[in-house]
């Protein structure tokens, strides 16, 4: 595990974005994961503006969803499937053909997440992924406490989950049930990035850093992928 400090949001983007477009010049045809919560957006603007520039070629990847909220679509402002289309993959040209997105809409959840799986296997894994902290330690919807054998699975949402996830509909209860790509494939990744900010992610990620891997702090889990790299700011470093 190697951990990069930057100065504020802006350098964090930065940085991150740096270390994204270098995987993918390296690895044309690789499979990335993007998380859809708040601490990626900049960076993702940051890896389109690099797009602009010639720097990468952002469609010369894959890309799978991370997670989706269970019973909902494009058309429900803060699903992850509109917030990344809507925030990167449209933005940066993807075409349809390279990126498999959740449906959270599925009459069959177990079969959603059976073709995920093989999405996924027949990519030869994921390259790298980036991923985000939950205020619970959640990495996804792997929530606190949630099998950690199962490559894609549904799962119930934590009280702390679904509260904070409010922000993202305007304030308004959100679905209490999430679909994931599970550990066992996040971990398989060739490359793990885990973005923080601010102070008040700070005693999570001490835990999930710090202390030994635990069913109960999913973040605490990534320690076991010896390619992770770890970007937060001084506001999280300040408070480790």
């Amino acid at each position: 595990m190697k951990i990069q400090v930057e100065e504020n949001a802006e350098r964090l983007a930065e940085a991150a974005a740096n270390r994204i477009a270098r995987y993918i010049r390296r690895h044309p045809n690789a499979l990335m994961c993007f998380a859809a919560g708040e601490t990626p957006l900049l960076m993702l603007d940051k890896l389109v503006e690099m797009q602009a520039r010639g720097e990468v070629d952002l469609a010369s990847v894959w890309y799978v969803g991370l997670d989706e909220w269970q019973g909902i679509g494009y058309e429900t402002k803060g699903s992850c499937c509109q917030v990344m289309r809507d925030r990167f993959y449209t933005p940066a040209g993807i075409p349809q053909e390279r990126m498999r997105i959740w449906d959270g809409k599925a009459q069959d959840p177990a079969r959603e997440c059976a073709e995920i799986d093989q999405f996924i296997k027949r990519s030869g894994g994921i390259g790298l992924a980036l991923l985000g902290v939950g205020m619970n330690g959640h990495i996804g919807f792997n929530e606190p406490g949630a099998p950690l054998d199962q490559a894609c699975m549904v799962v119930e949402l934590d009280e702390v989950t679904a509260r904070v996830g409010r922000k993202y509909f305007s304030g308004k209860t959100c679905p209490m049930y999430g679909m994931t790509i599970g550990m066992p494939s996040l971990l398989a990744s060739d490359q793990l990035v885990l973005m923080a900010q601010g102070a008040h992610k700070a005693p999570i990620m001490r835990k999930a850093l710090m202390e030994e891997a635990s069913p109960r702090i999913p973040a605490s889990q990534l320690q076991k992928n010896p390619n992770l790299k770890v970007f937060i700011d001084q506001d999280v470093w300040r408070n480790l």
